[in-house]
Order: structure tokens, then sequence, then C-alpha cells
């Protein structure tokens, strides 16, 4: 009767220290959540900072393609009639 009782309470020590670990662990999900969440709204502003410059220097190279045949202006490059 007396082991009986040792086990039941020896039960109760693990089952409190799961319960522990199991609080400690959901701790750690949620900050884990909110780090994985800031680093990908990081990475989508780098993205598109990326995507800016990219379409930026697109634009200068068009100009400058252009302004080789058409004068810096783009003047010469009207119709004339």
């Amino acid at each position: 009767m007396v082991q009986n009782v040792e086990q039941i309470l020896n039960r109760g020590e693990r089952i409190e220290l799961l319960v522990d670990k199991t609080d400690v662990m959901a701790g750690q999900a949620t900050a884990f959540r909110r780090g994985a969440r800031t680093v990908r709204r990081q990475m989508w502003w780098r993205n598109q900072k990326i995507l800016a410059l990219s379409i930026i220097v697109g634009l200068i190279i068009l100009w400058i393609i252009a302004a080789q045949f058409c004068g810096a202006g783009l003047n010469q490059c009207s119709s004339r009639s």
C-alpha cells in the first residue's frame, strides 16, 4: 500500500514536470512565431526595396539608350513633318 502511494506521488511529480515543460515550450513557440513574423516583414521590405531599385536602374538604362539616339533631352526624336 505504501508503495502504491509512493508511485502515485511520483506520477504526480512527473505530470507536474511535464506540464511545466509544456508551458515553457508554449512560450518558446510564441516567441518563435513573433520572431518569424518580424523576419518575414523585414525580408518583404528588403525585396520591395530591391525591386524599386531595379526598376529605377532599368529606367535609367533605357533613358541612356534613348539619349544615345535622340539627345539628352529626347527632343530630337519628335516626328518631323
